[in-house]
């Protein structure tokens, strides 16, 4: 119901119920939008990619949503969709490319580092990606960019995983993050460098060599303490670890959360600057209320402090330090 009623009042150019939107101020340096946002399948939920593409006016809600929040870049999940239901997607891409919006392919899990589970996501990447783009008959309708959030550290003893990962790869105690050493730490940050450079060997070998690559990234790999190389000899350190990863992306986001303001956002990221790549920082809808009720750290009381700082960062670095938003759900709820 309520999903049907935000449709509404968008289609109708009214301001989204509980939704305060950003005061725009007048910039010195221009004023493009580059905001970015993760778009989940979210079964059974309203503002999930499973129950708005394929549905006309809930796509126009979304997209009318997505311009009132001046995101430029969509970082979207949908499963099997664009194998299964390929025509939805290819008219949904569509959508947002004439709405001026990049439709970016979100792919990954945790445990995508380990070998048989690199193999599933090279698959993915084949059916969701390589097999869609031959089926389509515009550009349009096709994938901007492949995006990647793969988080070793996803796998904690503290945190429920079902007893088998995603690709079925059981969770004996040896995988959980907060059991590993330093170096072992470090060794399974070299194995997500090897399956970045895994997936852009592989894109580039499969007639995709003009797709970019972004990935998702914790601000902490240069100076984390926790990581240690010294089972991994051609990486010299954390800061050598992103120059390496620079090589195979055309984009790195770091999910700078818990930090509520833009100096604290933008410190966590001096190192980052210098790696040769693009490089975007992200906020996160879901440390408020009423998540922060249920486990998630507070670090907006409200919705217009994340939009507030959200501002400060794009005046601040004259749009020369794009902003990703989690989630598309998180916002809106």
């Amino acid at each position: 119901m309520r999903h049907a009623l935000v449709s509404l009042l968008l289609l109708t150019g009214c301001p989204l119920l509980g939704h305060e939107e950003p005061a725009k101020p007048a910039r010195a340096c221009g004023d493009v939008d580059q905001r970015g946002v993760w778009m989940y399948r979210h079964p059974g939920h309203p503002l999930g990619t499973d129950a708005i593409v394929g549905v006309d006016a809930d796509e126009d809600a979304a997209i009318a949503q997505l311009g009132a929040d001046r995101v430029t870049r969509v970082y979207g999940n949908y499963g099997d969709r664009p194998r299964d239901d390929a025509g939805a997607i290819a008219a949904w891409n569509a959508k947002l490319a004439a709405a001026g919006i990049e439709s970016q392919l979100l792919l990954g899990d945790g445990d995508d580092i380990f070998p048989g589970c690199l193999d599933e996501l090279l698959v993915d990447i084949d059916e969701r990606l390589i097999d869609f783009h031959a089926g389509t008959s515009s550009p349009d309708e096709r994938f901007t960019a492949v995006h990647l959030d793969i988080e070793p550290q996803q796998y904690k003893q503290s945190t429920a995983f079902p007893e088998t990962t995603s690709c079925g790869l059981r969770l004996p105690e040896w995988m959980f993050w907060d059991t590993l050493t330093p170096a072992e730490k470090g060794e399974r940050y070299e194995l997500l460098l090897a399956a970045f450079a895994q997936v852009r060997a592989h894109l580039d070998g499969h007639g995709a060599a003009g797709i970019p690559l972004y990935v998702d990234l914790a601000p902490w790999i240069d100076s984390s303490t926790s990581l240690a190389w010294t089972d991994t000899p051609d990486i010299a350190d954390g800061t050598d670890w992103l120059v390496q990863a620079a090589t195979h992306v055309d984009g790195m986001t770091f999910m700078t959360y818990e930090r509520d303001t833009a100096a604290l956002i933008e410190s966590s990221v001096a190192v980052e600057l210098t790696v040769g790549t693009e490089v975007r920082v992200s906020v996160s809808a879901k440390e408020r209320p009423p998540y922060s009720d249920t486990g998630s750290p507070l670090t907006w009381p409200a919705l217009t402090d994340l939009w507030a700082v959200v501002e400060d960062i794009e005046v601040d670095q004259c749009d020369e330090r794009p902003v990703d938003l989690f989630t598309y759900r998180y916002l809106l709820e």
